[in-house]
């Protein structure tokens, strides 16, 4: 073994011969280079060869017109009240662009389980076959609405108004979620609610028809109050008078 101080100078030994054979490297690399061996008026050429091609005009024509079709998806919220008004309808309804979403597949099971023959067709058209309004039957089985919270609450509102019962059952997330701003103003109106503690799912509704006309305030912020701490704590002030309820989630 090399006493420590000759191992420090084997290093730098090994260091100082790696650098004179990557300086010898460099160097041979710039020789054999084509620019290395290019003379002068060769490089003068070259040079004004670039310049005469920058400063030439370029001449553009128009190409053919883009045409084509596009398909927008389906909006959620519209296809949620879709399935329900049709559902309300008597005859037939037909739906096209649904979104075709886990939330949106939800709604039309339910309006199944309470009697609208509900269909989709192999072009993508939805065919509903409603029941009237008031026609609405009792499910025979919980509501599941898995994630969607706008189902749920509007749902709600028309289990109400009729003399059905149902229960609404969700996944973790919504059963985390209040029903109290829908809840509270439907009681008024006459429905009886059996809820799960905090007022939340699974829930089950006892409807009431016809319903008991209500007046009812829903305060809601503008965009230009969202900044002004005196109407957030007048808005907060009605909507616990109102018994509107908190929830973060739509």
């Amino acid at each position: 073994m090399l006493p420590q101080g000759g191992a420090h100078a084997t290093g730098r030994k090994i260091g100082v011969r790696l650098a004179i054979a990557l300086c010898r490297c460099q160097k041979l690399r710039r020789f054999y280079s084509p620019a290395h061996h290019a003379q002068p008026e060769m490089q003068k050429t070259i040079m004004s060869h670039h310049a005469d091609e920058a400063a030439r005009p370029r001449r553009f024509s128009a190409g053919s017109p883009l045409t084509g079709a596009i398909r927008v998806p389906g909006d959620k919220s519209i296809s949620h009240r879709a399935l329900m008004l049709s559902a309300l309808c008597v005859g037939e309804s037909r739906i096209s662009g649904l979104l075709e979403g886990e939330d949106v597949l939800a709604t039309a099971a339910a309006m199944r389980a309470m009697g609208a023959t509900i269909e989709r067709g192999a072009d993508g058209v939805w065919t509903v076959h409603g029941v009237g309004v008031g026609g609405l039957m009792q499910p025979q089985a919980a509501l599941d609405m898995g994630n969607s919270g706008t189902s749920t609450r509007l749902l709600m509102g028309l289990v109400a108004s009729h003399p059905i019962t149902a229960m609404f059952t969700g996944d973790a997330s919504l059963s985390r979620r209040p029903m109290a701003r829908v809840t509270d103003p439907l009681s008024e109106m006459g429905a009886e609610f059996n809820a799960s503690p905090g007022g939340t799912l699974p829930l089950m509704v006892r409807g009431l028809q016809p319903a008991v006309p209500i007046t009812y305030r829903l305060c809601r912020l503008g965009a230009g109050e969202i900044g002004d701490p005196a109407r957030r704590a007048q808005h907060a002030g009605h909507h616990h008078g109102d018994r509107a309820g908190a929830d973060a989630r739509p």
